[in-house]
């Protein structure tokens, strides 16, 4: 039977790492969904706006840097107006393309005014008259001289993407059924080097979830050959992340099946497909085909290790299901950490991080036609489950950009 529908409020936002005090703009499932295609128009931030897209207030032409406060260098910090803040102007920070902003640890907050910033916290704006917005940190002193601390930008790990840095919603990102944007991100050689994924967050804990988005790796993507073959070691598609860190959920290829790991528990591969239906099963090889192609997931919470539900959809053919899924971490969480994991996923994230791409320059790596239903869908696949569903044949398109 249908559950009855609540209006849940979704937020969107850029994340890196963690689930922190970020700014946030809102969204809404109606009739238990929420659904977006990105299209929106490319708008600078420049003047500290926002686009409004689709729902998703995320701006087009984001640039990621990173920057350590002791990277050895000096004056890459300038003591604001107000005593305790601080804004960056170092080496890594182009300014005079005044387009700049960024992503800081998990802390996000744009600077409304002086001296709003208190202790650990970071931002971004241009209050210094300096033609440009760049990042604010408060410190009591000088952040050059400061121990070991880093700001993290362009989702990297302290790396980062060669060429372009850019995380955007664009027109070449688009899934080609219709005109419209999607949102792309960059990946580059090595592990975890990419620009910021998109992330979703819930106002409260969701015990069950359906998602669905389409996905395209540029046209040749290659990965590093590995004791399985040129196959992804792991390349994290949706992070779903409960109130606990020691318990997730990540959807992703992991050598050549696709999985949802089920993080701290005896076994992460608890949702997995054969062996052959991940990267070369869905590429039709080594090399990515340059289409998009559909995936869904279908997540249900455990209640005590042992009744929770894991399936994955590919290009609408159900590859795996399991009714037995420990996802809240039972025999290696403490019982508070169970109990919290148990009240359900809270955000996930759209594009995360990989190892290890191996294509000799940044490629990029698409996403469109994200669904999300906290309410059960009206389709239903060949076997009779419950799901949102393809909207079409993914191979009858490939990019040309």
């Amino acid at each position: 039977m249908r559950t009855s529908l609540t209006v849940v409020y979704l937020f969107i936002f850029l994340i890196l790492v963690g689930s922190g005090n970020m700014s946030f703009a809102g969204i809404t499932f109606t009739d238990g969904k929420w659904e977006t295609t990105f299209d929106c128009a490319e708008q600078s931030q420049a003047d500290g706006t926002w686009p409004d897209c689709n729902d998703v207030e995320l701006g087009g032409n984001w640039t990621f840097y990173i920057a350590s406060l002791t990277d050895g260098s000096s004056n890459n910090w300038t003591q604001s107006t107000t005593s305790n803040e601080w804004y960056y102007t170092g080496s890594a920070f182009d300014g005079a393309n005044s387009t700049k902003t960024v992503i800081i640890d998990t802390v996000i907050q744009k600077k409304v005014a002086l001296g709003s910033l208190s202790a650990g916290k970071y931002a971004w704006g241009d209050k210094d008259s300096l033609g440009y917005s760049t990042v604010y940190v408060y410190q009591t002193a000088d952040p050059d001289a400061q121990a070991a601390d880093y700001i993290y930008a362009n989702g990297t790990h302290g790396k980062y993407v060669s060429g372009d840095y850019a995380s955007s919603i664009t027109s070449s990102a688009n899934n080609p059924s219709g005109s419209g944007e999607g949102f792309r991100k960059i990946d580059g050689d090595g592990g975890n080097i990419y620009t910021g994924p998109l992330a979703v967050a819930f106002p409260s804990a969701q015990k069950e979830l359906w998602i669905r988005w389409y996905q395209r790796h540029e046209d040749d993507y290659v990965w590093k050959t590995i004791s399985k073959g040129d196959v992804p070691l792991y390349d994290k598609h949706v992070y779903l992340a409960t109130d606990t860190q020691n318990t997730a959920a990540i959807a992703e290829y992991h050598y050549d099946t696709y999985a949802i790991i089920a993080q701290n528990t005896p076994d992460y591969y608890q949702v997995t497909t054969e062996a052959g239906e991940g990267w070369t099963g869905i590429m039709n090889g080594d090399e990515s085909d340059g289409l998009f192609h559909c995936f869904e997931i279908h997540i249900k919470m455990d209640t005590d290790g042992t009744d929770g539900i894991g399936q994955i959809w590919i290009d609408g053919v159900l590859k795996a299901s399991e009714i037995d899924v420990n996802w809240s971490g039972v025999d290696r969480n403490t019982p508070e950490e169970i109990a919290t994991a148990q009240e359900g996923w809270i955000f996930f994230k759209l594009g995360s991080n990989q190892g290890s791409p191996n294509n000799g320059t940044s490629m990029y790596v698409d996403h469109d036609d994200l669904s999300v239903y906290n309410s059960t869908p009206p389709n239903k696949d060949l076997q009779g489950n419950p799901f949102i569903g393809p909207i079409w044949s993914p191979r009858d398109f490939k990019n040309e950009n």
